[in-house]
């Protein structure tokens, strides 16, 4: 007895489904998606910050250098000429170390960007101090414990100021 095995089929008679393609996952997506989110929102809050901070060097700015319509330079050369000495600063630190031991007065266009405790330890430091502060928001007025009552005006302590606008 003999047997015969069939023949494996032709491919050219038939030709034979491809498998089905797998689909590729997308479960890396569910990592990406939220940190990119995240960046998109600190790349949009850095630059939006970049454009909209105050820059010293501007010719409006309320630094003693500001030339402009709304810079200090003609503040800065009255008190000048009355003899009182001018020392622009750009950081708390070297404000503190400029007035430590004298009398001085500090002059805050953005009291916003102040570190939270300089104020008390400025104003403990020896020596007579005033500070002026521009417009101070919310939470600084209320970070700070100024005693702001009335609207349009400050008070430092028992002295009212007209803002003089």
């Amino acid at each position: 007895m003999t047997t015969t095995l069939p023949s494996a089929p032709s491919t050219k008679d038939h030709p034979v489904a491809p498998k089905p393609r797998r689909r590729r996952s997308r479960r890396w997506l569910r990592l990406v998606i939220p940190f990119g989110v995240v960046l998109l929102f600190w790349t949009v809050t850095g630059v939006v910050h970049i454009v909209e901070e105050p820059r010293l060097s501007d010719t409006g700015s309320l630094s003693p250098t500001g030339t402009g319509r709304h810079g200090s330079s003609q503040l800065a050369d009255r008190l000048r000429d009355k003899g009182i000495t001018i020392q622009r600063v750009t950081t708390s630190d070297e404000a503190g170390r400029a007035s430590r031991n004298t009398d001085s007065t500090l002059f805050v266009p953005t009291p916003d960007y102040l570190l939270p405790g300089f104020l008390a330890g400025w104003l403990e430091s020896p020596g007579h101090h005033r500070i002026v502060l521009v417009r101070p928001g919310l939470l600084t007025t209320f970070g700070l414990g100024l005693p702001v009552s009335n609207p349009g005006r400050a008070t430092i302590g028992s002295c009212w100021s007209d803002p003089g606008c």
